[in-house]
């Protein structure tokens, strides 16, 4: 039942047999050991080449004004510095290149507050890894070794 819910909270409708096996078949390369319960996050997620993009969706525990929450974070090995303030909770990364990598998100209140809720937040980090393209795996450079050692022989 909780498949259905999700299917309409992302597509508003639950999905036909042929459109799920659909999208089974296209994300079934997409790896991940676990996803925990409260977070509802893949744990060690691993992305095949030909997915390597990415959307992550951050918030606080801030229920009653979570307009007032601002956020900065940084994809390690990816962008090179922090990312201008923002309001909205949601980072967008396309053509990864293969790699591991370190999403962190840092959030402050910017409301009244008595003690000191301007402060920003400790980092919160999510990991994760995208394949590398099979030409650029390491078996295949043994092929290309060995192909250029047959072709040099010669």
């Amino acid at each position: 039942m909780d498949y259905i819910t999700d299917e309409v909270r992302v597509f508003g409708r639950e999905l036909s047999l042929e459109e799920k096996k659909s999208q089974q078949k296209e994300f079934s390369k997409i790896e991940f050991s676990d996803i925990r319960r409260f977070e509802n996050f893949p744990e060690n997620l691993i992305l095949p080449f030909s997915q390597n993009q990415i959307t992550i969706e951050f918030g606080t525990d801030e229920l009653v004004r979570p307009n007032l929450m601002e956020y900065r974070y940084i994809l390690e090995g990816y962008n090179k510095t922090w990312s201008p303030v923002i309001n909205n909770n949601i980072a967008t990364f396309g053509n990864i290149s293969e790699g591991d990598y370190e999403f962190k998100v840092i959030a402050r209140y910017t409301g009244p507050s008595t003690d000191e809720g301007k402060e920003w937040s400790e980092e919160a980090v999510y990991k994760f890894s995208v394949l590398p393209p099979l030409y650029r795996t390491w078996w295949a450079y043994l092929i290309y070794l060995i192909i250029f050692s047959v072709v040099i022989r010669r």
